[in-house]
């Protein structure tokens, strides 16, 4: 016939970990896939500080990630303060940085970030792979 075909067996769970489309109903809640920014600034994680500061002046985030862009880490202006010259970002990073995965319903993620004074949260699949960052709006 010409084509392949493919049975995923994961699941509708991880279909939807995996930040891909689905079907919902008109009135269901937003989700954090509704407001993913997928423009997010990256890094290897030997990458030297000199190149990641200008990454996080401009954004305030740089996700350190690895060839498969699965997260290792986290680095914000507060990050590079003291780092020695020469340092990489493995060295300065926040390791293991919180992630939520796309289906976290969007109101509950926003009002927590607020109340623990986060700004931006990154969204990764079950396996870690960078999707996007959801931000706090401004207020």
């Amino acid at each position: 016939m010409g084509f392949d075909t493919h049975d995923y067996t994961a699941g509708k769970a991880d279909w939807i970990a995996e930040g891909w489309e689905t079907e919902r109903a008109a009135d269901s809640p937003r989700q954090a896939r509704d407001e993913l920014d997928r423009d997010v600034q990256t890094c290897a994680p030997t990458d030297t500080v000199a190149e990641v500061t200008a990454m996080v002046e401009s954004s305030g985030l740089v996700v350190v990630v690895n060839t498969d862009r699965i997260v290792l880490g986290a680095i914000r202006s507060r990050h590079l303060q003291d780092a020695p010259e020469g340092s990489t970002a493995e060295e300065v990073m926040q390791p293991g940085p919180a992630t939520v995965r796309p289906f976290e319903v969007l109101a509950p993620l926003l009002e927590r970030m607020a109340k623990a004074h986060v700004t931006e949260m990154i969204v990764s699949t079950s396996e870690g792979r960078l999707l996007g960052v959801v931000r706090l709006p401004a207020s």
